[in-house]
């Protein structure tokens, strides 16, 4: 049956889902009011023109990706957590953690580490070689909190 142009005056609500559900009338477009809407759930959101992402409140999600210019903390005082890396109020927070893999190649990965009682920043190149950057010295009572400067040639 050939499409034809619908005016929704013409029939009523009941009549309308009655021709749609025969497949006689085909819904082009659906705008839903949202004014006192609080709250969105859905599955997917699919991009109206191919390859664009995305865009909400700002911020756009494509391929896999979010691009935006800043990440605020939600709680206050609480930092942001990535992948386990904390930032908040200006510092970087390091979880002492074993030797990682290598990091590719002319990549740098900086970490901290636990020898004994002492905690290390380690500098890793991308063939294995090790750097101690500095050695926090946290023994002793009270704590002298020692830092040793390894020397940068």
């Amino acid at each position: 049956m050939p499409e034809r142009e619908y005016d929704p005056t013409l029939q009523s609500p009941s009549e309308r889902r009655s021709l749609l559900s025969q497949g006689l009338l085909r819904l082009r477009r659906l705008f839903v009011q949202v004014a006192n809407i609080t709250t969105l759930r859905t599955d997917t959101i699919t991009e109206r023109t191919p390859a664009a992402g995305v865009t909400i409140d700002g911020v756009l999600l494509k391929d896999s990706e979010v691009t935006t210019d800043a990440i605020n903390e939600k709680t206050s005082e609480a930092g942001v957590t990535i992948d386990g890396l904390l930032i908040k109020d200006n510092f970087i927070e390091h979880e002492e953690i074993p030797t990682p893999a290598n990091p590719a190649l002319n990549f740098l990965r900086l970490f901290a580490r636990a020898n004994g009682s002492d905690i290390q920043l380690i500098a890793l190149s991308s063939q294995g070689v090790e750097c101690v950057i500095c050695t926090l010295d946290d023994t002793g009572a009270p704590h002298t909190n020692t830092l040793t400067l390894n020397w940068i040639e």
